[in-house]
């Protein structure tokens, strides 16, 4: 009888030993078992401690990989096929972009506001984008030929442009300058008023988009919209803020960078500021299309024309209402100069004002000393304030000016 219980122990090892996750005893029998090559699947990853291996931490094991892989095979199978694109209407896609507001975490990373990549060294290049658009819809969409204008037309275009072009009359201009500058004459002071629609609305009062109560109006039908009356109260913000600029400079630079940083976090408050600050552009564009004045300069008046002439209008007040906010992120703050601080004559060598590139180049600068600036093509740009002095000013970019020729 002992004999006969020595035999099931053995066998009961055996059996212990054929199970799979152990490894096989070397006192086993070898004329029934073959060992097995190993290979990186067969590796002993177990699940739970021997006496030969210990768990790996943050490794799964082969049986629940191989689970897993079986898990995403079902999976597969299950899906549907794909059929024809759908349609998908302008109103669609709005209706996507504003659920994607509300469920924040869906929202993609890139859309946050990313203040360390805007520094004040480079502001002059990321500010050519929406201001390089702008000459792009000019070229685009405007009308070219200046004798096409009316004699109101042309008048109108001049006073819209006080502070960036010489208040006179607007043959006088064009027949100031260069022959070859004469003919691009109407592109560029179009191109001007876009850009001077941009520095006003979006880079003079850096609280612009911001709403007395950043909720939605109706819990109905406008989900997403957030109160209207932005430019009222942005402009009691903004004088709020020069009040504190005269008692404590450094201080106001401060709240101003956090209000803007608050006003713009990473979750739902900030993507519903993005969406209104978009919605806001939008409503710019279809203000400055609508003035007769503008649509007095299109091309063409055609639907599909108008229709894309809004569309490129849109992407350019879009880029500077996203870049004034990245700008006000920063403690130094960005100011303009134009024709009212800068003076109305160009003088050479000058540490603010360089002529455009129609005029031959700096070796030629010095031939138009004390001539008359007729209206510029880039205003003058300033790095202001920091930490240690909130008073200081620092010149990023020269203003560009077209000036009488010389005869």
């Amino acid at each position: 009888m002992p004999k006969e219980k020595s035999k099931s122990s053995k066998k009961g090892t055996a059996a212990n030993n054929d199970a799979p996750g152990t490894r096989q005893s070397t006192s086993g029998r070898k004329e029934t078992r073959e060992p097995r090559t190993r290979t990186r699947s067969s590796s002993p990853v177990r699940r739970t401690k021997t006496e030969s291996t210990t768990t790996l931490t943050g490794v799964d094991p082969v049986s629940e990989i191989a689970e897993k892989l079986q898990d995403l095979e079902e999976e597969a199978m299950t899906l549907p096929e794909k059929g024809p694109n759908p349609q998908v209407t302008v109103e669609d896609a709005q209706n996507k972009h504003v659920e994607k507001s509300f469920i924040w975490h869906h929202v993609h990373k890139p859309r946050a506001i990313d203040y360390e990549h805007t520094y004040p060294k480079e502001w002059p290049t990321e500010i050519q984008r929406p201001f390089g658009m702008a000459l792009d819809w000019a070229r685009k969409h405007a009308e070219r030929k200046h004798a096409n204008l009316s004699v109101e037309q042309k008048r109108d275009l001049i006073s819209r442009l006080d502070g960036y072009c010489i208040q006179n009359d607007f043959d006088t201009i064009v027949s100031s300058l260069p022959r070859e500058s004469q003919n691009d004459c109407l592109t560029h002071l179009v191109h001007l008023l876009l850009v001077k629609e941009c520095i006003s609305r979006f880079f003079t009062n850096p609280f612009w988009y911001l709403v007395p109560n950043p909720r939605p109006v109706n819990d109905g039908d406008d989900k997403g919209n957030l109160a209207a009356n932005t430019p009222e109260f942005g402009a009691q913000v903004l004088e709020l803020f020069e009040r504190m600029r005269e008692s404590d400079p450094a201080a106001a630079q401060l709240w101003r960078l956090w209000t803007t940083r608050f006003s713009h976090p990473d979750h739902k408050l900030g993507y519903d500021m993005i969406a209104h600050r978009d919605s806001v552009a939008d409503k710019i564009c279809e203000e400055i299309l609508g003035q007769e004045l503008v649509k007095s300069l299109l091309r063409s008046t055609d639907k599909c024309d108008l229709d894309r002439a809004f569309l490129d209008m849109q992407k350019v007040f879009r880029s500077a209402a996203e870049l004034s906010v990245k700008i006000s992120c920063n403690l130094e703050r960005l100011e303009f100069k134009t024709l009212n601080t800068l003076g109305h004559a160009f003088h050479h060598p000058s540490a603010e004002i360089e002529l455009a590139e129609d005029y031959g180049g700096a070796e030629k600068e010095h031939c138009f000393d004390d001539r008359q600036i007729l209206f510029l093509g880039f205003p003058a740009m300033y790095r202001c304030g920091d930490l240690k002095d909130p008073f200081y000013k620092v010149i990023l970019h020269k203003a560009v000016v077209y000036v009488e020729d010389v005869y």
